[in-house]
């Protein structure tokens, strides 16, 4: 009887054993054969880009056409002989989103996942989440997760061992060892803190990439989020060598708390973004990338050049443009790196508190705010904003920023542009952008936005209920209220101050445009121009640069940046030649080197390309979802959008603005319109008497901004003389985070100047208008309501 028993647990265990086997053999072929297929190619004759060179057929056997690299064996360059003898070469725009996460033949059911957690994190989680953070404290949270990631060593020392990277294994093995030890149990981590032991950031899904097997396919996991097949095998193997796995709450205790850390981002991602799914996708997928590639953006920081010189100091200063105001100790990059610097203005009360994101104790910026909503248009969706109160001061000034090209209400530097004010006694409001999803499909009157005197006079009608809203819904009676917005906000700002001349409906006191575009197609083609940085590559070169750039711009977004004060000689330091003047002698200084950040030329045009890209995207998903014109063959679907954000990805803003946009406006006045008529009417010389004339108006910019030119620089100076300053860095809003610019902006905001003659007569003028500032109706607005789900 003991014999049969013995023999049948051993055919039980043999059976287990070849099961197990046969089911990683079987991943394993599924993965290699669907490897193959990671990655789509969609191609579309109409959003080709056509670059005709003058050359020879001779040249084709250089690899060098009119001083750019093509490489005519890669895909991503077509080059055609025409019968002129003229070579036409065509570059596809890479779809990186689908070149990172590879294909979604599953999107449908993807989605419906997506949902479902989506649902659960709202409505299950997050009361949860609420109570347990309420009397939890941010560190006890903050102990639990590094205790939990303390005992899944395993994992992450077999996964680097199966890679072998012994020195990874032998790493995670040692702060295991010290954390458990001298961090009692994994809840501190001395193994960094004293002995400078990062943590290795290993799983099996990497291992598997290691050995040769493809991403296979995109899957959603409920709970676990973005993955693809690979990694969602390679999860099993993760969950199987990690002890907690066999600890009976172990797993969910490791989730509560993990999500509990990372909720505000989540809430963040999914408020901002139009179609969240995509968003959450293509995060991961570069991350992911990274993590595949073992790229570390810490370890590259010193292989970038070294930047001695002052780029700008050999630029000609046209002589009306002398006066502006210098920064020697700004430590310019030039103008692409520089303008990626207002990343580092971000802000500062964020996650300072003793209570984390969801807790009803936290006292972070971000909720000291309330979210309100209010019906702008009958039959469209409302309108959110955001507005922060000075406590016990009802009366205090009010402050309404508005964001740049797309940006949305809780975008990080409109909320770091709100808090510098509420810091200096402001009530604030933030706004999206009129290019944003949200206020396209809520308070816009036109289906193609982009054209600023209508998009103004949309802002302009918003604004008016919501400043109704806040002071009879919400107890704010501000003595003073001020309208500033930067980059295209701040030309909205400035078409809005035209249109209050005429009739004075919002009562605004000043108006700050900060770094607004003087033509908006000039802007828009440089913007064209940078993101083109990477067709003249070879397609792994541009993948890998994409793929870099973009890890270190993650590395940064985790960093808090401080605001720069002027003088800070304790911090790291480095010399730095400039010369304003070619006569001059070179004069050295030394730069605060932590806002430096290490990005070569061509990966910061990338970035600051892909970032405005991303918004047109997001403005032709809006259109096409809606069923307006956008020219696009792939239909909308909701579980069927892959070939559509396929196509928009190779969609310029030369097409937009074209065919878009120009055709949305043909129908409105019942003529053909181009692009470049719209554009004359949209530009800003068309408010040049206003401008001048005009006392409240003020404006702040840059010397170094690349989407103005010198004309433009001096046209504004003329017109607006001591109502305008230039700074001599930081590109495109690059500057944000320097005190001395805070300074200005609140200056402008506040200074009331000595009246000149031609500025009394515009007082005269308008003084039935200024008499009433408040001309707001009193009848309640139906459909505005306060919550604050935060």
């Amino acid at each position: 009887m003991y014999s049969k028993c013995v023999i049948r647990r051993f055919i039980i265990r043999i059976s287990k054993k070849i099961a197990v086997s046969f089911f990683c053999f079987s991943c394993a072929f599924f993965l290699k054969a669907t490897a193959d297929d990671a990655v789509l190619h969609t191609e579309n004759e109409d959003h080709r880009s056509k670059v005709v060179y003058k050359y020879s057929g001779a040249c084709l056997n250089d690899e060098k056409l009119n001083n750019q690299n093509f490489y005519i064996e890669d895909e991503t360059i077509v080059i055609h002989k025409l019968p002129s003898g003229v070579l036409q070469v065509q570059i596809e725009y890479l779809d990186f989103a689908t070149e990172f996460g590879g294909r979604d033949p599953l999107e449908g059911f993807n989605r419906s996942l997506f949902s479902v957690n989506d649902y659960f994190f709202r409505y299950g989680f997050r009361p949860l989440g609420t109570f347990y953070s309420s009397f939890m404290p941010r560190h006890a949270i903050e102990g639990i997760v590094r205790l939990t990631d303390n005992l899944a060593f395993p994992k992450r020392m077999f996964a680097s061992l199966a890679q072998a990277k012994l020195k990874s294994g032998g790493i995670v093995f040692l702060r295991f060892m010290t954390n458990t030890t001298l961090g009692v149990a994994g809840i501190f981590d001395p193994a960094y803190d004293w002995f400078e032991l990062e943590r290795q950031d290993e799983d099996f899904g990497q291992a598997f990439a290691s050995w040769g097997i493809g991403p296979g396919s995109y899957v959603f996991l409920p709970g676990e989020g973005p993955s693809n097949v690979r990694d969602a095998v390679g999860k099993i193997f993760d969950y199987a060598f990690d002890p907690k796995t066999y600890i009976y709450g172990g797993q969910a205790t490791t989730f509560l708390n993990r999500a509990t850390m990372n909720y505000g981002d989540y809430d963040a991602l999914i408020r901002s973004n139009a179609d969240p799914y995509q968003a959450f996708k293509d995060f991961w997928s570069v991350r992911r990338t990274l993590q595949v590639a073992n790229y570390s953006p810490v370890s590259r920081l010193g292989k970038n050049k070294k930047n001695d010189k002052d780029p700008y100091s050999n630029v000609k200063c046209p002589a009306e443009l002398n006066g502006y105001q210098k920064m020697p100790e700004y430590g310019s990059q030039g103008e692409a790196v520089d303008t990626l610097r207002k990343m580092v203005f971000n802000v500062q009360n964020q996650n300072q508190s003793l209570w984390v994101y969801l807790s009803l104790f936290n006292s972070d910026f971000i909720k000291m705010g309330s979210v309100r909503s209010i019906e702008i248009n009958k039959d469209k969706d409302e309108l959110d904003y955001r507005v922060w109160k000075q406590k016990n001061h009802p009366e205090a000034p009010l402050a309404i920023v508005m964001p740049g090209l797309g940006g949305h209400y809780s975008n990080s530097t409109l909320t770091a542009f709100c808090e510098m004010l509420h810091n200096k006694g402001y009530a604030v409001i933030a706004m999206s952008s009129s290019m944003n999803w949200q206020f396209m499909e809520s308070a816009a009157s036109t289906n193609a936005p982009g054209f600023a005197p209508q998009d103004s006079a949309d802002i302009r009608t918003a604004l008016e209920k919501i400043l109704h809203d806040v002071r009879h819904n919400y107890g704010i009676n501000p003595q003073r209220t001020v309208l500033a917005g930067y980059s295209l906000g701040g030309l909205h700002t400035l078409f809005i101050s035209k249109m209050e001349e005429k009739e004075n409906r919002l009562g605004i006191d000043r108006y700050l445009a900060v770094n607004p575009p003087v033509d908006l197609y000039y802007a828009l083609r440089k913007i064209e121009e940078y993101y083109n940085v990477y067709k003249y590559m070879k397609k792994e070169k541009a993948l890998n640069m994409a793929a870099g750039a973009l890890g270190k711009m993650l590395f940064v977004m985790k960093t808090r940046y401080p605001w720069k004060k002027e003088v800070e000689p304790k911090f790291d330091t480095a010399e730095v030649e400039i010369s304003n003047n070619p006569k001059d002698s070179v004069v050295k200084i030394n730069v605060d080197k932590r806002y430096q950040l290490a990005l070569e030329e061509d990966e910061a045009k990338l970035l600051v390309g892909y970032s405005f890209k991303r918004t047109l995207e997001e403005v032709m998903m809006s259109l096409h979802r809606r069923g307006h014109y956008t020219g696009l063959k792939n239909k909308y679907s909701w579980g069927g959008r892959a070939e559509v954000y396929s196509e928009l990805s190779k969609v310029n803003f030369e097409y937009y603005v074209s065919k878009v946009m120009a055709g949305e406006y043909s129908k409105r006045m019942g003529k053909k319109v181009t692009h470049l008529q719209l554009n004359d009417m949209a530009h800003m010389n068309n408010l040049e008497e206003h401008l001048a004339d005009n006392p409240d108006v003020r404006v702040i910019h840059t010397m170094d901004d690349f989407l103005i030119n010198n004309k433009h620089r001096v046209w504004m100076k003329k017109t607006l003389q001591d109502k305008i300053v230039f700074f001599e860095h930081g590109a495109h809003l690059g500057n944000l985070y320097i005190k001395k610019v805070h300074d200005k902006i609140l200056t402008f905001l506040k200074e009331d100047p000595a009246i000149t003659n031609s500025e009394k007569d515009y007082f005269d003028h308008h003084s039935i208008n200024m008499a009433e500032p408040y001309n707001i109706p009193t009848n309640p607005i139906g459909g505005s309501e306060l919550h604050n789900p935060i």
